[in-house]
């Protein structure tokens, strides 16, 4: 028996390099194109979640970053590239709820982490999809005021009195609209807008203040008129 140990040590051996290398090559086949992402030209770090191939499945895990989450503006263009370029590529948002929302290419206004998904489709039938991490900063205090897309359209209300319902005979399509009591608090909360009238009425769009009227009826003849 001792005899034969040696013999039998190294057929153990080669099988076990044997096995080895069949897992690295099948790791290697079914390992999806690596892509090269950035946000508003930063460069952001795309983990491989699940990879298809000739009818095969792949999911892929990884472990999520923690502090090493990359800080954006908010506003910027989510860039992505390969060198074998894909026939299509699709990016969405997994919302808080789980839902996933197809997003333009660009990162919006809100305000905190965020997580994208995106989905390459190559003309073979491959298929890939990678998940981005960003924090989205704060730029201006007014933030959370501005549009979530472009075309979105805000209403902000300060006045002890006003009712946003009252907008609705307008039949102007706000995505979202604030109201503050009292002119004190909203200088408070937004600094930067220069507040100096207890009753104000400020449109906002996806960019930037638009408009502001300390007058109702100023205010809604400017909304009839205006065209994005």
């Amino acid at each position: 028996m001792k005899k034969h140990l040696p013999k039998l040590t190294m057929l153990l051996g080669l099988l076990l390099v044997l096995v080895l290398y069949d897992n690295l090559s099948l790791r290697k086949i079914n390992k999806p194109p690596a892509p090269e992402v950035t946000v508003g030209g930063k460069k952001v770090e795309a983990y491989p979640k699940e990879y298809i191939k000739d009818e095969e499945v792949t999911i892929i895990s990884y472990k999520k970053p923690k502090e090493q989450t990359s800080t954006v503006n908010p506003r910027t263009k989510i860039n992505v590239s390969f060198k074998d370029k894909p026939e299509t590529v699709r990016i969405t948002e997994t919302m808080p709820d789980f839902v996933e929302e197809v997003i333009n290419r660009e990162v919006n206004n809100r305000i905190g982490k965020r997580t994208f998904l995106i989905k390459a489709m190559w003309e073979d039938e491959k298929e890939a999809t990678y998940e981005i991490h960003v924090n989205v900063k704060e730029t201006v205090t007014y933030q959370e005021l501005l549009g979530q897309s472009e075309g979105d359209l805000n209403l902000l209300v300060i006045s002890p009195e006003a009712d946003t319902e009252e907008f609705n005979y307008i039949e102007f399509p706000f995505n979202h609209s604030s109201r503050y009591v009292t002119l004190e608090q909203a200088k408070l909360d937004y600094p930067e807008l220069k507040l100096d009238s207890k009753t104000l009425y400020i449109l906002f769009d996806y960019r930037k203040e638009v408009y502001r009227s300390d007058n109702l009826k100023e205010f809604t003849t400017f909304l009839k008129s205006y065209e994005q």
